[in-house]
């Protein structure tokens, strides 16, 4: 009688042992499942603002930083039932969270779409009001219903920048048509979460445009080996970061704001936008150490110069005369 209970004992232990073992391989055979599938769909999750600092004259300027983006999605961090496309199990790639902000605002995103952008599942939108040291969470809405209820021909696919608009600040957002019809922009009211028509102009008659366009055209960055110049002709301003990871320590900039020191030294991710007046030629000499020739070995290449021809820079007037600016 001991026998067979010690038998069944042992049958059951067998069967258990089996019954883990086997969840245990088709956990694994879903995980590289999910792994070795075509990467359909690209997904990001919200940033978030570790630090907010202003500096410079009135405090108008501001630096925002940002916890690293996660450009891939762990399998622990994605649900279920976002791994599945009609019926069909893909892995979604992760890609840059699209986000924007000025004086006042931050806004960041969470979107799973496809790999071309020509399909959009999700794309909620996280507002935060900007305050003298931190970010302020107020309000999170779907981008998506926003451009629906707009037009539902069309779907968002990226965002790019924040105006101002009598009293309103607008997200300007790309969308593209579901009928093939293209590419166009809307702007989308922070406050009313609606798209609206609002008019909108470049400034590129302005005298200072092609100047600021030097940071654009040029090999100054990666000459230099200091941070990137993002010219925002809507709002005429400069935007600076460092997706390069250069070792900036040394420049002037830091020098005439020492309260930057810290997140400039330490992080990529972050982001600089000037809105005191400055000029090109000496945001040129802010990004190299103090009296440092910020113009050594710069180049404008051929097809950037009216002439097809590559030329030295030695002089922000060297780029207006050389640099191409009916490029179209």
């Amino acid at each position: 009688m001991k026998a067979l209970i010690k038998k069944k004992n042992i049958l059951l232990l067998i069967i258990i042992i089996f019954i883990i073992l086997f969840s245990f391989g088709l956990k694994l055979y879903n995980i590289k499942k999910i792994n070795d599938a075509s990467p359909d769909w690209r997904a990001s999750d919200y940033r978030q603002i570790d630090k907010v600092i202003r500096f410079g004259y009135s405090k108008q300027n501001i630096l925002v930083e940002m916890e690293v983006d996660k450009k891939i999605w762990p399998l622990s961090l994605v649900k279920e039932e976002q791994r599945k496309v009609d019926n069909k199990i893909y892995r979604l790639e992760g890609t840059p969270s699209p986000y924007a902000f000025n004086q006042h605002y931050f806004v960041t995103s969470e979107l799973v779409t496809s790999i071309e952008y020509e399909k959009t599942k999700k794309f909620n939108i996280k507002v935060y009001a900007l305050k003298e040291k931190k970010a302020e969470e107020i309000k999170t809405f779907s981008l998506l219903n926003s451009v629906k209820n707009y037009n539902s021909d069309y779907t968002p696919w990226d965002i790019d920048n924040l105006l101002e608009y009598e009293g309103d600040t607008y997200i300007k957002v790309k969308i593209d048509s579901k009928n093939g019809k293209g590419s166009t922009t809307a702007y989308v009211n922070l406050e009313t979460e609606k798209v609206e028509e609002i008019p909108v102009t470049e400034n590129k008659n302005d005298s200072k445009y092609n100047s600021n366009l030097f940071f654009t055209y040029t090999n100054f960055t990666k000459q230099q080996q200091t941070l990137s110049v993002y010219y925002d002709n809507n709002n005429s301003i400069f935007t600076l970061a460092n997706p390069y990871g250069n070792d900036v320590s040394n420049i002037y900039m830091l020098k005439k704001y020492p309260e930057l020191k810290n997140s400039v030294e330490t992080t990529t991710a972050f982001d600089i936008q000037l809105y005191e007046s400055v000029s090109a030629d000496e945001l040129a000499h802010w990004l190299v150490p103090k009296k440092k020739n910020p113009y050594q070995d710069i180049i404008l290449q051929g097809k950037n110069s009216n002439d097809g021809k590559e030329h030295r820079i030695n002089s922000i007037e060297d780029f207006n005369k050389f640099y191409k600016t009916d490029k179209t």
